[in-house]
């Protein structure tokens, strides 16, 4: 078994019309959070901002945005028939 399962957060970015997911785990806090962040745009790039620092990464390719050498896995995102798909 497992001990340090894999958590994915899914984000509607409904305003862009798209899908984004990426781990849930905080790299820089190391707790399961970032599904609860803000999601918004800086320079056009979707984002998301850690709950608790405001740490933001990239949605499409996991970048820290906030200058700091933090990144984030995202997976590929596609939506068929209302079902929402992930790859893992």
């Amino acid at each position: 078994m497992n001990s340090n399962p894999t958590q994915i957060a899914i984000f509607h970015f409904a305003r862009r019309r798209e899908w984004f997911a990426t781990q849930n785990l905080c790299p820089y806090r190391q707790q399961m959070v970032l599904s609860r962040g803000m999601i918004g745009s800086q320079a056009g790039e979707p984002k998301v901002a850690c709950p608790f620092h405001k740490k933001t990464f990239s949605l499409q390719t996991g970048v820290c945005l906030s200058g700091e050498e933090y990144t984030i896995e995202t997976y590929p995102v596609r939506v068929e028939e209302g079902r929402v798909y992930v790859g893992v």
